[in-house]
């Protein structure tokens, strides 16, 4: 049975005074006693997404620059769950890649993530862990790549360079067209032109992400297949979803509750779980399982994992 993990992580602004001791750790959904697999060397943060494609686990450290949305510094590492071997991705620790943590992804022997070269160009880069190679992805002049998600031999990636609003944008918040980079072929691809696309993610061959518009429009949750075709906007909800293939959640920030779509009979369904107060502060979907963590204030001051079995949900 597939593994979880999460990181201990501190605030995002936190106290620079007080000693980091992050850390990451993971246990089966079998269950059993949670270990921890990494650890801040660089007394910074750690913080999500962890993702794992065995038997790599990717993680970023980083501090951030006071107030502000740059950083001091920032490692992207990858850990060995079996023997323990890290290995650093990236990092940055002057010029202008810190003004911009990278976004990334790792999937079936690869990581993906976003970057600023030396010039500041935003660039996407790739790892793979059986060749143990980094490229940096070919794709068109002009593109401005940020937020990507790596499935197979397809990323998928937000284009900035088509939101009209980019210049007052940071890092933070950048949204735009989404298109698909195909790794065998080097083409790349326009899944939905419309510059609004904001935090992809790909599973069972589904692409589903928050659209993000101008000011005083409604956000909404879109999906389209992975190989392309009819974009379907599942409805006027405010969050980042997340999908197994065929179902799309995701924590709805109005209702302060989740909701999940299936992606077949197109039927919406709120889910129940046991009444407790905005459970969707921290949440990911693994298989038919709904991890999520409420937040201390209303957990009794601790930081509990509990799940939601879907296959008990009719969607």
């Amino acid at each position: 049975m597939q593994d979880i993990a999460w990181p201990t992580d501190s605030q995002p602004i936190a106290n620079q005074m007080e000693p980091i001791t992050d850390s990451v750790e993971i246990v089966s959904q079998a269950g059993g006693e949670p270990r921890v697999v990494a650890r801040a060397e660089h007394g910074g943060n750690l913080d999500s997404p962890v993702p794992i494609t065995e038997p790599w686990l990717v993680y970023i450290e980083y501090q951030q620059h006071d107030q502000s949305s740059s950083a001091d510094f920032w490692y992207l590492d990858a850990v060995n769950l079996t023997s323990g071997e890290v290995v650093e991705l990236a990092n940055a620790t002057a010029g202008a890649a810190l003004n911009a943590l990278p976004r990334y992804s790792a999937a079936d022997g690869r990581a993906v993530w976003d970057q600023l070269d030396a010039n500041g160009a935003a660039v996407l880069r790739m790892y793979d862990f059986a060749t143990r190679i980094t490229t940096t992805l070919p794709l068109p002049a002009g593109a401005y790549p940020v937020n990507p998600v790596i499935s197979g031999d397809q990323v998928v990636f937000v284009d900035n360079s088509t939101d009209p609003s980019r210049a007052n944008e940071d890092w933070l918040g950048r949204r735009g067209s989404l298109r698909r980079f195909d790794i065998r072929t080097g083409q790349t691809t326009t899944l939905d032109a419309d510059p609004t696309a904001f935090m992809a993610q790909i599973a069972g061959g589904q692409v589903v992400w928050f659209a993000v518009p101008q000011l005083q429009s409604q956000e909404s949750v879109k999906t389209v297949p992975l190989t392309g075709g009819k974009v379907r906007m599942i409805g006027y909800y405010q969050g980042i979803p997340e999908t197994n293939g065929s179902i799309v959640v995701w924590s709805d920030a109005q209702q302060h509750r989740f909701l999940a779509f299936g992606l077949k009979d197109n039927r919406l369904v709120p889910l129940e779980v046991a009444g407790w107060p905005d459970p969707g502060n921290e949440f990911a979907l693994c298989g038919d399982r709904l991890y999520f963590a409420i937040a201390p204030a209303f957990d009794g001051s601790t930081s509990t994992i509990r799940y939601v079995d879907l296959t008990a949900v009719s969607i």
